[in-house]
Protein backbone atom coordinates (compact mmCIF):
# COMPACT_ATOMS: atom_id res chain seq x y z
CA UNK A 1 0.00 0.00 0.00
CA UNK A 2 1.33 3.46 -0.86
CA UNK A 3 1.45 5.46 2.35
CA UNK A 4 -0.92 8.39 2.46
CA UNK A 5 -2.74 7.75 -0.79
CA UNK A 6 -5.18 5.03 0.19
CA UNK A 7 -8.22 5.71 2.30
CA UNK A 8 -9.44 8.67 4.23
CA UNK A 9 -10.12 9.57 7.81
CA UNK A 10 -13.64 9.37 9.18
CA UNK A 11 -15.49 12.68 9.10
CA UNK A 12 -15.05 14.68 12.29
CA UNK A 13 -17.74 17.19 13.18
CA UNK A 14 -16.38 19.70 15.66
CA UNK A 15 -18.55 21.73 17.97
CA UNK A 16 -17.90 25.06 19.65
CA UNK A 17 -14.73 27.07 19.71
CA UNK A 18 -11.64 24.98 19.12
CA UNK A 19 -8.48 25.33 21.16
CA UNK A 20 -5.21 23.43 21.17
CA UNK A 21 -6.52 20.69 23.42
CA UNK A 22 -9.60 20.18 21.20
CA UNK A 23 -7.33 19.99 18.16
CA UNK A 24 -5.10 17.43 19.83
CA UNK A 25 -8.12 15.32 20.86
CA UNK A 26 -9.40 15.43 17.27
CA UNK A 27 -6.02 14.28 15.96
CA UNK A 28 -5.89 11.54 18.57
CA UNK A 29 -9.44 10.33 17.86
CA UNK A 30 -9.49 10.58 14.08
CA UNK A 31 -6.06 11.02 12.54
CA UNK A 32 -3.81 8.79 14.64
CA UNK A 33 -5.88 5.60 14.28
CA UNK A 34 -6.04 6.18 10.51
CA UNK A 35 -2.32 6.90 10.21
CA UNK A 36 -1.45 3.85 12.28
CA UNK A 37 -3.26 1.73 9.69
CA UNK A 38 -1.68 3.18 6.56
CA UNK A 39 1.71 4.70 7.42
CA UNK A 40 4.66 2.44 8.11
CA UNK A 41 7.06 4.99 9.58
CA UNK A 42 7.84 8.70 9.87
CA UNK A 43 4.33 10.08 9.41
CA UNK A 44 4.17 13.69 8.27
CA UNK A 45 1.24 15.91 9.16
CA UNK A 46 0.52 18.88 6.95
CA UNK A 47 -1.47 21.61 8.61
CA UNK A 48 -1.46 25.37 8.37
CA UNK A 49 -0.21 27.97 10.83
CA UNK A 50 -3.49 28.37 12.68
CA UNK A 51 -2.75 29.28 16.33
CA UNK A 52 -4.14 25.98 17.67
CA UNK A 53 -1.79 24.15 15.29
CA UNK A 54 1.28 26.14 16.36
CA UNK A 55 0.69 26.59 20.08
CA UNK A 56 3.40 25.45 22.48
CA UNK A 57 1.08 22.70 23.67
CA UNK A 58 0.50 21.35 20.16
CA UNK A 59 4.18 21.71 19.19
CA UNK A 60 4.99 19.49 22.17
CA UNK A 61 2.10 17.07 21.55
CA UNK A 62 3.01 16.33 17.92
CA UNK A 63 6.48 14.78 18.47
CA UNK A 64 5.17 13.02 21.58
CA UNK A 65 2.84 11.19 19.15
CA UNK A 66 5.55 10.64 16.51
CA UNK A 67 4.11 13.18 14.07
CA UNK A 68 6.49 15.25 11.99
CA UNK A 69 5.32 18.63 10.71
CA UNK A 70 7.27 20.41 7.97
CA UNK A 71 7.81 24.15 8.07
CA UNK A 72 4.92 25.68 6.20
CA UNK A 73 4.43 29.14 4.72
CA UNK A 74 1.69 31.22 6.30
CA UNK A 75 -1.51 31.65 4.31
CA UNK A 76 -0.76 29.05 1.65
CA UNK A 77 -4.09 27.37 0.82
CA UNK A 78 -2.94 26.59 -2.71
CA UNK A 79 -0.36 24.23 -1.21
CA UNK A 80 -2.81 22.22 0.83
CA UNK A 81 -4.70 19.58 -1.17
CA UNK A 82 -7.43 19.44 1.49
CA UNK A 83 -8.59 22.87 0.27
CA UNK A 84 -9.45 21.24 -3.06
CA UNK A 85 -11.26 18.45 -1.22
CA UNK A 86 -13.32 21.05 0.72
CA UNK A 87 -14.20 22.69 -2.59
CA UNK A 88 -15.30 19.34 -4.00
CA UNK A 89 -17.44 18.70 -0.91
CA UNK A 90 -19.08 22.13 -1.00
CA UNK A 91 -19.84 21.76 -4.71
CA UNK A 92 -21.41 18.33 -4.29
CA UNK A 93 -23.21 18.93 -0.98
CA UNK A 94 -24.87 22.10 -2.30
CA UNK A 95 -25.24 20.93 -5.91
CA UNK A 96 -28.16 22.47 -7.80
CA UNK A 97 -28.76 25.00 -4.99
CA UNK A 98 -29.55 22.31 -2.41
CA UNK A 99 -30.35 23.73 1.02
CA UNK A 100 -30.49 21.95 4.37
CA UNK A 101 -32.91 22.86 7.11
CA UNK A 102 -31.80 20.27 9.64
CA UNK A 103 -28.24 19.92 10.88
CA UNK A 104 -28.45 16.13 10.74
CA UNK A 105 -29.42 16.26 7.04
CA UNK A 106 -26.39 18.44 6.30
CA UNK A 107 -24.09 16.10 8.23
CA UNK A 108 -25.46 13.10 6.35
CA UNK A 109 -24.87 14.86 3.03
CA UNK A 110 -21.29 15.73 4.00
CA UNK A 111 -20.57 12.15 5.07
CA UNK A 112 -22.16 10.76 1.90
CA UNK A 113 -20.11 13.04 -0.36
CA UNK A 114 -16.89 12.56 1.65
CA UNK A 115 -17.26 8.79 1.45
CA UNK A 116 -18.23 9.02 -2.22
CA UNK A 117 -15.19 11.08 -3.22
CA UNK A 118 -13.14 8.83 -5.46
CA UNK A 119 -9.82 7.58 -4.19
CA UNK A 120 -8.37 8.48 -7.59
CA UNK A 121 -9.35 12.15 -7.03
CA UNK A 122 -7.65 12.10 -3.60
CA UNK A 123 -4.55 10.46 -5.06
CA UNK A 124 -4.36 13.10 -7.82
CA UNK A 125 -4.48 15.85 -5.17
CA UNK A 126 -1.68 14.22 -3.20
CA UNK A 127 0.36 13.52 -6.33
CA UNK A 128 0.05 17.19 -7.32
CA UNK A 129 2.07 18.29 -4.28
CA UNK A 130 5.56 18.23 -5.85
CA UNK A 131 4.34 20.41 -8.72
CA UNK A 132 2.57 22.82 -6.34
CA UNK A 133 5.61 23.17 -4.11
CA UNK A 134 7.92 23.53 -7.10
CA UNK A 135 5.81 26.38 -8.48
CA UNK A 136 5.93 28.21 -5.15
CA UNK A 137 9.68 27.70 -4.88
CA UNK A 138 10.11 29.18 -8.36
CA UNK A 139 7.96 32.21 -7.51
CA UNK A 140 9.63 33.02 -4.22
CA UNK A 141 13.12 32.05 -5.41
CA UNK A 142 13.74 29.87 -2.40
Amino acid sequence: MESGTNGRTPTAFLEGNQDSQCYQRTLESYLLPFMNEIVDENPVLQHDNCPIHTSASTRQWLPDHDLNVPDWPAKSPDLNPIENAWGYLAHHVYKDGKQYYALNDLREAIIREWNGMSQEFIKRLIDSMPKRVGQVVMVIGY
